[in-house]
């Protein structure tokens, strides 16, 4: 299976089907796919709808002020 490099400035999920609906279904976004990152070979797993690795991801920062 060939490597599709998915566009890293991309607003959607990468294409994606799902094998069943309901409780438990998993949604599967193919095999082969690389990071989208210039100069990144990391292989996507097929459970990962974005087109970037962990590495690649941009950071969000949560802040959470607590009080009592």
């Amino acid at each position: 299976m060939a490597n599709v490099p998915v566009p890293i400035d991309s607003d959607t999920d990468a294409p994606g089907e799902r094998r069943r609906t309901g409780k438990g279904h998993v949604d599967s976004y193919g095999e082969g796919r690389v990071c989208a990152s210039s100069g990144c070979a990391t292989q996507l797993s097929r459970y990962n709808s974005g087109g970037v690795c962990s590495l690649h991801e941009p950071v969000v920062v949560s802040v959470s002020h607590w009080t009592r």
